[in-house]
């Protein structure tokens, strides 16, 4: 009887280990069950907050629509002005430089100024983006007062020009013992030399372009 007991129990055994297994089986889909759900969680989660701050944008750009078309409007405005004012100064341009005139001009404003007209020469034409300058050479004796007061109507002759650059420098005369030209001829005396640009259209420029 003893013995019969003990090998029903032992027929049992490979019961219990399935039993096991189906339980670890169990609790693993469970494990996996619980993380696709914290997974899934995480994501529904990201998306909501994903959609409320879009929503928030919505909101706040509806919020200042009109705050930003007023500034839209008015950089428009600012922009066509400043378009029309580029086209006015364009439009008083001269096709072609006036060389003629530009030496009439400067003559006029030496007189005023006692300066002695020397020299003029017209030199290279620079080609910009929105027109061309062409560069003159002017050269006057005088003192440094009285080029100041030419540079200062030169500026309000409303002649189109630029002063690029200028150089002061005193003659020199031949000495009495020496034929070299060490001596200044006046210490108030110096030979100015500027460099003028005068702009001029280009034939063919688009400027809304520029």
């Amino acid at each position: 009887m003893i013995y019969r007991i003990s090998l029903a129990k032992a027929n049992l055994w490979p019961i219990g280990v399935l039993s096991c297994l189906l339980n670890g089986i169990g609790a693993s889909c469970a494990a996996l069950i619980f993380m696709a759900g914290y997974i899934g969680h995480s994501f529904l989660h990201a998306e909501y907050q994903s959609i409320g701050q879009e929503h928030l944008n919505a909101v706040t750009l509806m919020r200042y629509a009109p705050v930003i078309d007023s500034r839209h409007r008015d950089r428009t405005r600012r922009l066509q002005a400043a378009r029309a004012e580029q086209r006015a100064i364009w439009d008083r341009f001269p096709t072609q430089p006036d060389s003629l005139g530009l030496l009439q001009t400067l003559t006029s404003l030496a007189q005023q100024t006692s300066l002695q007209l020397r020299g003029f020469r017209p030199e290279e034409t620079t080609t910009l983006t929105t027109h061309q300058e062409k560069n003159f050479a002017i050269r006057f004796d005088g003192n440094l007062k009285a080029f100041e007061d030419f540079l200062a109507k030169l500026k309000t002759s409303g002649l189109d020009c630029r002063v690029t650059s200028f150089d002061c420098t005193q003659p020199t005369v031949p000495s009495q013992a020496n034929t070299s030209p060490t001596a200044p001829s006046s210490p108030d005396v110096f030979s100015i030399e500027v460099h003028l640009a005068v702009p001029y259209r280009r034939k063919t420029v688009d400027l809304d372009k520029t």
